[in-house]
């Protein structure tokens, strides 16, 4: 059986609670053994650092890439993109929507 959330949920508390079902020997969450996209999150003085990092290719065989788009967020609440390095996006993945102000905004 496979259970997906439409929403945000914790699935490991939700996966956990099967045990209690008779019968129920194993439940497996589908953690994957290689990375995948990522938000990194790092303190600095005065706010944090925050990097998206957008994988694709194969990183089974290691041959994967990554494009990461780092932002500052100040403790005030101030959103300031910062850089943007890697491997190009492929075209397949791009999003072609840019609104007006997007990397500079308030909490």
């Amino acid at each position: 059986m496979t259970i997906r959330s439409k929403e945000p949920l914790n699935m490991a508390a939700l996966a956990n609670e099967f045990y209690n079902v008779e019968g129920v020997s194993e439940v497996d969450l589908g953690v994957p053994d290689v990375s995948g996209n990522d938000i990194q999150v790092h303190r600095m003085q005065g706010g944090w650092e925050v990097d998206y990092i957008l994988r694709f290719g194969s990183h089974l065989n290691g041959q994967g890439s990554a494009h990461i788009w780092k932002y500052k967020v100040t403790d005030e609440g101030v959103i300031s993109f910062h850089s943007e390095t890697g491997e190009p996006v492929p075209s397949w993945m791009r999003c072609y929507f840019e609104p007006d102000g997007f990397l500079e905004a308030r909490l």
